[in-house]
């Protein structure tokens, strides 16, 4: 039978709580982008329909928020 939750056979692992420091990169790269190509990424908003642009935040805000 496998371990229970919070337990693990390697005793040097990441403490619970400390976050993936992979998806932090990602994200802050991520957020990088977004600010660097705000002008095109507005325009190429501006031109979406109401639906699409509130399916375009909810996308956008997944990937850039914790």
């Amino acid at each position: 039978m496998g371990l229970s939750k919070g337990h693990t056979n390697n005793p040097k692992g990441r403490k619970s709580g400390v976050p993936n420091k992979s998806t932090e990169a990602l994200r802050s790269l991520f957020a990088v982008f977004l600010q660097n190509n705000m002008d095109t990424l507005q325009t190429d908003f501006d031109q979406l329909e109401a639906k699409e642009r509130l399916m375009y935040i909810e996308r956008v805000a997944k990937l850039v928020l914790p």
